[in-house]
Order: C-alpha cells, then structure tokens, then sequence
C-alpha cells in the first residue's frame, strides 16, 4: 500500500473497527447487567441482596464510563476523518520517524498492514504530546532515544 492517503483510510478504518468491537462488548455488558438486576428478587438474606445490587451498581457505572471513552474515541475519528495533512504533527497526521510509523489518532496500538507495523496513539500519549507540533526535520527524546521525523502525512 504505497498510497499514504489509502494507508490513512485503511488505519483509520482498523482504528473504527477497534472502538466498535469495545463499543459492543461494553453493550453486551451493561445488557447483561441490566437483566440481572430485573432477575434479582430481594431474599430474607437483605445484606446478601443488598450487596450483590451494590456491586452490579459500581460495575454499572465503570461500564458507563469505559462506553463515554469509547464514544468519544468514535468522535475524534469522525473529526480526523475529514483533516486534511498540514506541516506540523496533530490529529490524523501520519508520521514516519526513525523509530516507527505513527497515526496520531486513538490509541490502539500495534497495527499491521501488509507487513508493516504502524501505532495508532492518541495525541495524550506520552510519544503523542512529545510529537504534536513539531515538523519534519525535529528531533524528540523518547524513554532515552533521539527519534528524527522524516515525513508526515
């Protein structure tokens, strides 16, 4: 895949398909959760009850508050879907350095294409906020390296 604009379409689509599959089990749980608690009968052991509606509530409210991240992760990728690249590193930007291939997205991770690894980080990464602004030619120290920027996309 030569075509840079096709390598940030197929990462991007990579990045969507991530959040979906997070967006559905997160579903799936709060589904199962929620039928729970209609299945729950208040027994004579009321502590036993009231502890297990306890629990299924904090589990509740960690489900809620993955599914805002994973909404949100939704959105940023709508908005960098229609970016187009500019000189200086930002969201949806592809950059090439000496240490590796980066879409400044969501952070996902390691994402192969056709053989070649490339990492979706979120611009808050701790290499995300390091490479926001600089150009091609800038230098960055990461975890003790220097990491030259060769090309962005």
């Amino acid at each position: 895949m030569t075509d840079n604009l096709q390598l940030k379409k197929e990462l991007l689509r990579k990045c969507s398909e991530h959040v979906k599959v997070r967006i559905d089990t997160i579903q799936m749980a709060m589904d199962s959760i929620h039928e729970s608690k209609l299945a729950e009968t208040k027994s004579s052991a009321g502590d036993k009850f009231e502890t297990s509606r306890a629990m299924m509530h904090a589990e509740e409210q960690k489900l809620k508050t993955q599914m805002h991240h994973a909404k949100s992760d939704q959105e940023i990728l709508a908005t960098i879907g229609s970016r187009a690249a500019r000189d200086q590193i930002g969201p949806g930007n592809l950059v090439s350095t000496s240490q590796g291939h980066y879409l400044i997205a969501i952070g996902v991770g390691k994402v192969k294409i056709e053989g070649a690894v490339y990492y979706c980080i979120s611009v808050d990464s701790p290499i995300g906020a390091k490479l926001s602004g600089k150009v091609v030619g800038d230098q960055i120290e990461f975890n003790g390296r220097v990491i030259d920027i060769s090309d962005i996309y």
